[in-house]
């Protein structure tokens, strides 16, 4: 598991080796924090001592869902002066490193090369070292450091951010000396994150995949011509799936990063090792967490795609079977003779961003699908409430844990409809639908709600030249995110649009830009819900679906293909609040016949795990 310590989690401080709150106004606690975290400090609310022992519990869970590493970044502030490096902080660390080996993980330290982002801890400034051999010197003797703290393996992060970089040729000299010294001084194996970000390209270095040779290299994919020592660990954001339309970081959808992983899985050079993240979607729960259960719901999805392309011969892109969209992944999909590919997938990493209200139950069913993805259920549904029924069985007993786990699957299913569906509509059954309809294929319309499109073809034309910065009649996200105040200020647009929303419905021929002739079709349009069925909730409906959330009990219903409250069945919110209510509601879940997996063979065998899908 990767606990995200770049937000500001219940073990950040202390899995850095710090107590809460330290370098302030008045003297601290003890003089031994005061010796070790700098004189100026206030008496700790909690001492880096008083919180290990909260660590036990973690790593207990972990153990306990049959995960086998725990990893987190190593972080760095001006503030910590020269704690930040010294043998006070070493001996922490190597303090916590011990307690998760007694529990059987390995302990991993996320340390940036030259990333600079969120305070990581990076070994690198390429401004201030320049020269090869002090940039080395600079790396080793953080590996030396930090293999001294006791962790068992490193991860590492590549360029300067999530969106700048240095140059290809440095940056990959710097992959290299980390990967090989890691391994050969000592022993300590070694990946990358391959983030999901668009819009960078090497200068020096092509892409190697089928179809794509010769042209510039995403500068994400850049570790592909990295020592064979150092694992990739591909990267996709927020609850989206790789065959979901994602429109963030400038992507339409991720198949580009499913298309990385697979040509990595097929070299069979390296580890290779699925990261998607399990909690934070930055626009929708970072101010308040929310009981997202559709995350787990687009976590087993994607393993189970995964799982299906790892067994399959696929030939070239598009894979065989696999089409964006389609929301019932599985092995059933794919046609003609099986073929295990050269290296399989190594395993996961489950992304943790702490335990907010439900966050914890999307990492236990990330966890649980990295062993056993339920690859021959009929579909995710099926997939995830066979994976939630055990686990939930021995907290609660068989039948209630049937019944929990039959009804989180349906919320999460009922959740990637509402939130992730009914705005984008990528699947194959929505596009058949817009079409018997008369839809033309465009994008579902981002104009202001109830607003009529009044700007004339010249209007638009002066809009696109305004952002049109390079002078190159193109717009990519850079120009697209600068100009959006403009765009906003002319009434033409919905307020809430993202600049990757924006490149993503109009970018019609998927060049990654936008043309004048796109511009202006994708603004001169409408296009109306292609789902007639989905009828939006009124502000009634909404707070009283909402208060149900805030309690964990909701039960969603169907009322002509909508999500209803629960405000007619049960008039009494009291009941909802205390509890009383939660056997009654969940009585009424129906429960599908067949075996554990959803099939309807009755033969009632248990898949294998497969042992591979283990980190």
């Amino acid at each position: 598991m990767h606990y995200h310590t770049q937000h500001p989690l219940e073990f950040t401080d202390v899995l850095n080796g710090l107590s809460i709150p330290m370098n302030c106004s008045t003297a601290c606690a003890s003089a031994a924090s005061a010796a070790a975290e700098g004189a100026d400090c206030v008496p700790c609310t909690e001492t880096f001592d008083a919180m290990v022992p909260k660590l036990e519990d973690w790593f207990e869970w972990c153990a306990a869902t049959r995960l086998n590493r725990a990893q987190w970044l190593l972080l760095a502030t001006p503030r910590m002066g020269a704690f930040a490096d010294s043998p006070e902080r070493q001996r922490r660390l190597r303090r916590i490193c011990r307690l998760a080996n007694g529990f059987g993980l390995a302990c991993g330290a996320v340390v940036p090369i030259a990333d600079m982002q969120q305070h990581g801890w990076y070994m690198v400034n390429p401004l201030v070292e320049r020269r090869p051999e002090e940039q080395a010197a600079a790396i080793r003797r953080r590996v030396d450091w930090i293999a001294a703290a006791g962790y068992d393996y490193l991860s590492t992060e590549n360029g300067l951010s999530e969106f700048t970089h240095p140059d290809d040729e440095l940056m990959l000299r710097l992959l290299n000396e980390f990967a090989d010294y890691a391994a050969d001084a000592h022993g300590l194996e070694t990946s990358i994150k391959v983030h999901c970000s668009t819009g960078q390209l090497c200068e020096r270095h092509a892409d190697p995949r089928p179809g794509r040779e010769g042209e510039r290299l995403n500068f994400n994919f850049l570790p592909t011509h990295a020592s064979p020592r150092l694992g990739v660990m591909p990267h996709s954001v927020q609850p989206f799936s790789l065959d979901d339309m994602a429109p963030v970081y400038g992507n339409r959808n991720f198949s580009d990063m499913l298309d990385y992983t697979v040509h990595e899985m097929r070299e069979g050079r390296r580890q290779v090792i699925w990261y998607g993240e399990s909690a934070y979607w930055v626009s929708v729960d970072i101010d308040v967490p929310l009981l997202l259960l559709a995350y787990g719901d687009r976590r087993v999805h994607d393993l189970r795609l995964l799982a299906s392309l790892e067994y399959t011969d696929l030939g070239a892109p598009p894979y065989a079977g696999w089409v964006p969209g389609n929301r019932s992944t599985g092995a059933r999909r794919q046609s003609g003779a099986r073929a295990l590919l050269h290296t399989p997938l190594h395993g996961q990493i489950t992304f943790s961003s702490g335990w907010e209200w439900g966050y914890w139950a999307n990492d236990l069913i990330a966890a649980l699908g990295a062993w056993d993805p339920r690859s021959d259920a009929k579909d995710d549904e099926a997939a995830l409430r066979s994976l939630l029924r055990d686990k939930l069985g021995a907290a609660f007993g068989p039948a209630l844990g049937q019944r929990l786990g039959a009804w989180m699957a349906r919320v999460a299913r009922e959740q990637v409809e509402v939130y992730i569906y009914t705005a984008k509509h990528t699947s194959v059954e929505h596009a058949a639908d817009a079409a018997a309809a008369g839809v033309p294929k465009a994008h579902d319309g981002y104009l202001p709600p109830g607003a009529e499109f009044e700007l004339s073809r010249d209007e638009v034309a002066g809009i696109f030249h305004e952002l049109d910065r390079n002078d190159d009649a193109q717009l990519r996200y850079r120009e697209i995110k600068t100009g959006m105040a403009s765009l906003r200020r002319a009434g033409v647009i919905d307020k809430r649009l993202w600049a990757s929303e924006l490149l993503a419905g109009a970018d019609a021929d998927d060049d990654d830009s936008v043309d004048e002739d796109e511009f202006w079709h994708m603004l001169s349009r409408s296009i109306p819900n292609p789902n007639p069925r989905r009828v939006p909730l009124s502000r009634t409906e909404s707070d009283a679906l909402f208060r149900q959330l805030d309690v964990g009990i909701a039960i969603f219903g169907r009322d002509n293909g909508r999500s209803s409250s629960m405000g007619a069945s049960n008039p009494n919110p009291k009941d909802d609040a205390d509890g009383g209510a939660v056997m009654d509601d969940l009585e009424g879940v129906e429960e599908e016949g067949g075996d554990e997996n959803g099939n309807d063979d009755g033969d009632g065998e248990a898949f294998s795990s497969a042992s591979k899908w283990k980190i």
